[in-house]
């Protein structure tokens, strides 16, 4: 009998980046570290709300 290889589970939750405890809801807000959340604007990871610069990829906000 020829065993099934295992698969991890894909979860929808999204962990917090900076301390990985859950981030509940749409409000994309770590009640854990207390940490509140926007999409960086070139690679779509969670960064905290108002950064200059995307800890993940590097890119800057754009000032006008």
């Amino acid at each position: 009998m020829k065993k099934e290889p295992d698969i991890p589970e894909v979860s929808d939750q999204i962990s917090c980046p900076y301390c990985e405890g859950p981030v509940e809801g749409m409000e994309a807000y770590c009640k854990k570290c207390q940490v509140e959340f926007e999409e960086c604007w070139e690679c779509s990871q969670p960064i905290k709300k108002d950064t200059e610069e995307c800890p993940h990829c590097g890119a800057t906000r754009v000032r006008v």
